[in-house]
């Protein structure tokens, strides 16, 4: 009995790369992983591609995906329309981009749109995802632009991050799922710093017994470093005229804030008064919002250093 072959179509994932550096300029393909690529997309995804989807894709939407410079590219191969090769390249596509949120978050939605390419070469939009709602990011992270050494950074740490969220451990998976559910989910920002420190929480403690305050912050200190300057990678931090602010010098009244909000408390009257930093337009920002920042900043670096304990290691 003769077997018929199956034909495969040659099929991408796309995942629009918003908030790039102005001066990012690539004469090709970044190579990240096998099949997977950044990319400048200038012409790919034309409004007419979308000619099917317009009851679904609004006239603007379209105009923002045609003006899109840089995406990540997910490059595959399928015999059928949306089966399991499809299925997995979606799931690829998150878990790149959320990688990529904790090397640099920004204002970028999570989006991904699935094509086809003809045999002329042209490509067919076959599935289609509105990008989700825009990120409650912390003033202090509203201007960060990935960079080529951010994409550098993530073909280092993605294969390490994809192994942690096959196989864990469970306590640093529950703490990437509170700090993407933070920045996605969260409107509130009170709500937003709780999130923030069982993420922190979770991600320092490997017992089945609660930390002593002590005890995490020891870890912390071990990890992230007390001295640590929660500004200093920020754009912000030129525009920033105070002292510099330490993990060490925040986060006593981070965890105290955090208990006060699980309490049913709010922020304590003198806080209110109290100067946290400047905002570009030398508006003070709250005491109570710098705490904010130093949650996710603690967060995202604890999580970024054991990726990269993983990556030395391995």
């Amino acid at each position: 009995m003769e077997l018929i072959a199956t034909q495969k179509f040659r099929k991408a994932t796309v995942i629009p790369v918003t908030h790039v550096s102005w001066e990012l300029e690539l004469p090709g393909p970044f190579q990240i992983a096998e099949s997977l690529t950044f990319e400048n997309v200038e012409g790919l995804l034309k409004p007419e591609l979308f000619s099917l989807w317009r009851d679904m894709v609004s006239k603007r939407e379209r105009d923002e995906l045609a003006s899109c410079r840089f995406a990540l590219m997910h490059r595959f191969e399928s015999g059928g329309h949306l089966g399991r090769e499809e299925a997995d390249s979606d799931d690829l596509a998150f878990k790149v981009f959320l990688c990529l949120r904790l090397i640099k978050p920004t204002k970028s939605d999570f989006q991904r749109i699935q094509i086809k390419f003809r045999d002329t070469g042209e490509p067919e939009v076959f599935s289609f995802q509105h990008p989700s709602l825009g990120p409650n990011v912390p003033d202090a992270e509203s201007l960060n632009q990935v960079e080529l050494g951010d994409i550098s950074r993530l073909r280092i740490l993605l294969p390490h991050f994809r192994d942690l969220a096959a196989k864990g451990p469970e306590n640093i998976r529950r703490a990437v799922r509170h700090f993407n559910v933070g920045y996605t989910e969260l409107r509130d920002p009170a709500v937003q710093l709780v999130v923030w420190s069982m993420g922190i929480e979770s991600l320092f403690t490997t017992e089945e017994v609660p930390l002593s305050r002590k005890q995490l912050i020891a870890r912390i200190d071990e990890t992230v470093g007390l001295k640590t300057a929660i500004y200093e990678r920020s754009p912000m931090r030129e525009y920033i005229s105070e002292k510099t602010l330490s993990v060490g010098e925040l986060i006593a009244d981070l965890m105290s804030l955090r208990d006060r909000f699980v309490h049913g408390q709010w922020i304590p009257a003198e806080w209110k008064k109290k100067k946290g930093r400047s905002s570009l337009a030398g508006e003070p920002i709250n005491y109570s919002d710098v705490l904010r920042e130093a949650a996710s900043f603690i967060l995202r670096t604890g999580i970024l250093k054991h990726l990269e304990q993983r990556s030395t290691t391995n």
